[in-house]
């Protein structure tokens, strides 16, 4: 991962099931934390869903990688509110990797 950029997640809380969501980009690949209506789960359907907003808002994206997890979700809440206000994404890049790499292993 080389830089970090925050793009709108208006698209994805669109759907019906989003309460809201944040997502961040890096290197063609999305994470989005997404906070679910009450009774929602993620699950194969809803991911593709998320996905299909995500790449419609950013055509670069290859990869959408997907939680509810509510730690994740303020971590990302976090890190896009610092890259809003101007504080350079190198200064928590280490920082977001680890998180990303705790929630999804396999990215």
């Amino acid at each position: 991962m080389s830089h970090i950029l925050k793009f709108k997640a208006d698209r994805v809380e669109e759907l019906d099931e989003v309460n809201g969501a944040t997502v961040l980009v890096t290197d063609h690949k999305a994470y989005a934390a997404v906070d679910l209506k009450n009774g929602t789960e993620v699950n194969d359907d809803l991911k593709n869903k998320i996905e299909e907003k995500v790449k419609e808002s950013d055509t670069s994206v290859g990869k959408v990688y997907v939680s509810e997890d509510p730690d994740f979700s303020t971590q990302m809440k976090d890190y896009a509110d610092r890259i809003k206000a101007g504080e350079p994404a190198e200064g928590f890049f280490d920082e977001f990797s680890d998180a990303v790499r705790r929630v999804f292993p396999s990215a």
